[in-house]
C-alpha cells in the first residue's frame, strides 16, 4: 500500500485513536504476549506500527518482566508518534518494510495491526527478519480480509529463519508468533 496515503489517514486519525481502539488493541497485546516468552532485563523491543504506543503500557500490566523493556515504537505516522513519545524510549519515523536498523537490533518485535495489506506482508518479514536477533522473536497481528495467505508460509517460501510458535485470533485478527532461528 503507498505509504504517504497511510501516513496521511494516520496523520488525521491520530489524536482520537486511543480512545476508539486502546481496548482493542490492548486484547491482542495480550494475545501475542501469551505466546511471546517476555525477553530479558533491559531488552529491546521493536513495536513496529506503533500507532500512539500503546503496547509498552500493555506489556507492563502482562507481567514484571515485560515493565522493563525498552521499545522503539517505528511509525510512518509523526503525529502517531507524538503520542508514543512517552510511552517509548525512542521513536523513529519508518515503514516496517524497509526497517533502518541494523541487523539483530531487537530481541522481540510486536506488530500489531501494523501491516495493511497483503502485498506488504513478504517485504515486512524480510525487514523483521534481518533486524531480529537470533533466538528472538516476532509477534504478528493482522486482520483476517488482509492476508493473501498465512504469514507462516509466506517466512517459509522465503527461506526466512522464522518457525512458527503459535496462532490464534484475538479481536477480530489473526496472530501469529514465530521464533527466528
Amino acid at each position: 500500500m503507498d505509504a504517504t496515503f497511510l501516513r496521511r489517514a494516520y496523520d488525521r486519525c491520530a489524536d482520537g485513536y486511543d480512545e476508539r481502539f486502546a481496548a482493542q488493541q490492548s486484547e491482542k497485546f495480550a494475545a501475542l504476549a501469551a505466546h511471546v516468552p517476555a525477553p530479558a532485563p533491559g531488552a529491546l523491543v521493536l513495536d513496529a506500527g506503533a500507532g500512539t504506543g500503546l503496547l509498552g503500557p500493555a506489556l507492563a500490566q502482562i507481567g514484571p518482566r515485560w515493565a522493563t523493556i525498552r521499545i522503539v515504537a517505528c511509525d510512518l505516522s509523526v503525529a502517531m508518534l507524538r503520542h508514543a513519545r512517552p510511552r517509548a524510549t525512542a521513536c523513529v519515523q519508518a515503514d516496517a518494510r524497509r526497517l533502518p536498523f541494523a541487523r539483530a537490533s531487537f530481541q522481540r518485535i510486536f506488530c500489531v495491526t501494523g501491516i495493511v495489506a497483503a502485498e506488504d506482508l513478504a517485504p515486512a518479514l524480510v525487514s523483521f527478519c534481518r533486524v531480529l536477533a537470533p533466538g528472538g522473536w516476532l509477534a504478528l497481528s493482522l486482520r483476517s480480509a488482509e492476508l493473501a495467505r498465512d504469514p507462516a508460509a509466506t517466512a517459509a517460501e522465503l527461506r526466512l529463519p522464522l518457525d512458527l510458535h503459535a496462532h490464534g485470533r484475538a479481536a477480530g485478527d489473526v496472530w501469529l508468533s514465530l521464533r527466528r532461528r
